[in-house]
């Protein structure tokens, strides 16, 4: 995604409680059809768009989220995102399976892996080149160690949270929510020894995903 992305996650890894479903799939996808010019102005209005998108997705599901972009293609993404919140994946699933062909727009079920070396984030500009993982792999699972330049004890609420988000990235939320275990965030030492780059995760996380049948 080149720009503009617009990401209602205000509470990711937040669990939400459940509520009734007052908009069906169908409904809501006709309202996004009727209303996509309004929501292709999202670079010039926002929190107009945001708030509009938002009050519609979480009247289909309450713990969806979402991101607004456009590609290198020049064609607009809209990702469903489950927030981190494992409970809420069948329901991206089921919107995502439900979304129609709307012209000049890409649908996307979770956020997707993307090279992605800085992020902004709490008013702190991070850069992935500061992130270092040790994992161990069990029963299935990774657990992981991360290791962030600049971490304290002050600090590690913003520190952790753009170290999730950077994992989106490196992996896709997918992978974050099926494959990782156990991740704890700790100061990242002058001796790297055993440490690997965070980007050095997909390929690690790919290799313990079953061959394709």
């Amino acid at each position: 995604m080149k720009k503009g992305i617009l990401a209602a996650i205000g509470s990711i890894f937040i669990a939400q409680p459940a509520q009734a479903q007052n908009l069906t799939h169908a409904e809501f996808w006709d309202w996004f059809i009727q209303n996509k010019s309004m929501i292709e102005q999202y670079d010039k209005k926002t929190e107009a768009v945001m708030n509009a998108v938002q009050g519609k997705i979480k009247a289909v599901y309450p713990d969806l989220w979402f991101e607004i972009g456009q590609a290198e293609d020049k064609v607009y993404e809209f990702i469903i995102s489950a927030g981190g919140l494992k409970s809420a994946i069948p329901s991206v699933i089921d919107l995502y399976k439900a979304a129609p062909q709307i012209p000049g727009w890409r649908v996307i079920a979770f956020k997707p892996r993307h090279a992605t070396p800085i992020l902004d984030h709490g008013g702190i500009r991070f850069n992935v080149a500061d992130f270092y993982y040790q994992s161990e792999y069990y029963e299935g699972m990774t657990d992981l160690k991360v290791c962030v330049k600049g971490l304290t004890k002050e600090n590690e609420d913003v520190y952790g949270m753009a170290g999730f988000l950077l994992l989106d990235t490196v992996i896709g939320e997918y992978d974050v929510m099926t494959t990782l275990g156990n991740i704890k965030f700790e100061p990242l030492p002058q001796d790297r020894t055993g440490l690997k780059p965070l980007p050095a995760l997909a390929a690690e996380i790919d290799a313990h995903k079953p061959a394709p049948n």
